[in-house]
């Protein structure tokens, strides 16, 4: 049996915002608009790790 164990820091994780992103990933003004017209926003008020489980495999 493997495990794969992932560790988040979630105290010191950078808060993105799509500014941020755009300015990291160099989008292009085109990219950006494509972006905005088909991407919903997310509801930010969940915390977005309260339904993570972990499964343990038989190899």
């Amino acid at each position: 049996m493997q495990h794969t164990a992932v560790f988040v820091n979630v105290f010191h994780a950078k808060q993105w915002t799509d500014a941020d992103l755009y300015a990291k990933y160099g989008l292009t003004v085109s990219e950006i608009a494509f972006i905005e017209k088909i991407v919903r926003p997310m509801d930010l008020a969940s915390d977005l790790l309260e339904d993570v489980t972990v499964v343990e495999e038989d190899d």
